[in-house]
């Protein structure tokens, strides 16, 4: 038979007797949980590890069906046994949430996956998500959804009302919506860096939010 407990591995046979291993060298990772959940319009991804070696941290990555993963943290998250980290995108629809842990000589390992269940139906609604990243040096994505569908426009405008570029004029499908901005006007042009807003309209409904772009 074999048993572990943290460091050690015991083995016990008839012909030999008791064994025990002892590895000094390598903490392993264990996941003690991994959890998303809607909340305020974001996901909260939540998880806890019960042991942590020095200098390893962690990656949240969201991905969604019929979609490669994506990367939403900036840098890996380390230092702590008990994490929480909120994305301000999360799709309307289902999504997962992985873990990607980098290790101090550059090994990664996969932990996950974390189901965040879709929005009910009712919850649909005329709305402008934050954009991510926010900061952001030169592209990000907005996300926005309609409950109806039809004619809508997102633009980004300058803090003095001026257009600086139309990201989308025209009739959509209900549901959610990606599109992204790389931080240049109409012309193509890069734009400065400050904040803008951007600006969904249809014929019954508008929302704002401010974008942030750190050059």
């Amino acid at each position: 038979s074999v048993a572990a407990r943290g460091s050690k591995v015991f083995l016990a046979s008839t012909q030999n007797g008791l064994w025990i291993l002892q590895n000094d060298l390598l903490v392993p990772v264990y996941l003690r949980f991994l959890t998303a959940e809607r909340r305020d319009g974001q996901a909260v991804v939540r998880w806890e590890v019960a042991q942590l070696p020095d200098r390893t941290g962690f990656h949240v990555w969201r991905q969604e069906p019929a979609a490669a993963r994506v990367r939403i943290t900036d840098s890996p998250l380390a230092g702590a046994l008990v994490y929480e980290f909120a994305d301000p995108g999360p799709p309307a629809g289902e999504g997962e949430y992985w873990l990607q842990m980098i290790e101090p000589e550059g090994s990664e390992t996969w932990l996950g996956s974390a189901r965040l269940a879709p929005l009910p139906p009712e919850a649909a609604r005329f709305d402008l998500a934050p954009n991510f990243p926010n900061p952001f040096n030169p592209r990000t994505r907005i996300r926005f959804t309609v409950p109806d569908g039809g004619k809508v426009a997102l633009r980004i405008l300058d803090l003095r009302g001026r257009v600086v570029i139309t990201l989308v004029d025209g009739d959509v499908t209900p549901g959610e919506h990606q599109v992204a901005w790389d931080g240049c006007d109409a012309d193509g042009r890069a734009v400065a860096s400050g904040t803008y807003l951007a600006r969904l309209e249809s014929d019954t409904a508008l929302a704002t939010r401010k974008l942030l772009l750190a050059r």
